[in-house]
């Protein structure tokens, strides 16, 4: 039980840092641009 736990907190962290990584580079790509 607690493994599935840590399993779903570290994929939430994942996808926040995958996301805003994401948004950090879409708005440097139009700045660019």
């Amino acid at each position: 039980m607690e493994r599935a736990v840590n399993y779903a907190v570290q994929n939430s962290c994942n996808y926040l840092i995958e996301t805003r990584g994401f948004e950090s580079w879409e708005v440097s790509k139009n700045k660019s641009a």
